[in-house]
């Protein structure tokens, strides 16, 4: 068998060179070998001396969609349109069948809609709500009222900004926002709940 030395063992593991370091000097005492064994330890390229760069932390842009599953594909679809003002970006086909689609909701994110009979929410879900942002939250009462969808009347959060809270056919649950000048979402600092 090929004799092991010192050199070719520090790539392996250290019980290896020690090995090794035994084999060539013949004792395991001191000797001239183990001179050549620090200069093996020191100069022996291999994976336990490679330091790999760190790799930086991705940009994220924005948040892309959000996916509903939806009871009724067609009452959903109505409800984003009519109240909302969401148009599809495109559906989803199995065969013949639609099971889902995008609605777009500008700014290159999205809703992920597909169908799921047995889809259900509860106030323990890891995602309670989704928030919708709009310009004018009066006028978005009134015209979601108009729909004959009920939603609450506006009030200022602990966080400096206008909400109202309504639901989808689902029952996923849509806080409508319209921010203000104090909205600790631009100002930050700590915001002091009231509930």
């Amino acid at each position: 068998m090929e004799p092991i030395t010192a050199t070719r063992a520090i790539c392996f593991s250290p019980f290896v060179l020690r090995e090794a370091f035994n084999r060539t000097s013949g004792t395991g005492h001191s000797s001239p070998n183990r001179f050549s064994l620090r200069l093996a330890v020191a100069f022996c390229p291999g994976p336990a001396l490679h330091k790999e760069e760190p790799v930086p932390a991705p940009a994220v842009k924005q948040i892309a969609h959000v996916c509903i599953f939806a009871h009724d594909l067609d009452a959903t679809e109505a409800f984003y349109r009519n109240v909302f003002g969401l148009q599809k970006a495109f559906t989803f086909m199995r065969g013949e069948t639609c099971i889902g689609y995008y609605l777009d909701l500008g700014g290159r994110t999205f809703f992920e809609v597909f169908h799921k009979d047995e889809a259900k929410f509860s106030e323990t879900d890891q995602i309670n709500h989704i928030c919708l942002e709009v310009e004018n939250l009066d006028d978005t009462i009134a015209h979601i009222r108009q729909q004959g969808v009920e939603i609450t009347d506006k009030k200022v959060g602990s966080d400096g900004t206008w909400q109202a809270w309504t639901k989808d056919p689902n029952g996923v649950k849509l806080e409508i926002f319209e921010y203000t000048a104090q909205s600790k979402q631009f100002t930050g600092g700590i915001c002091q709940v009231n509930w």
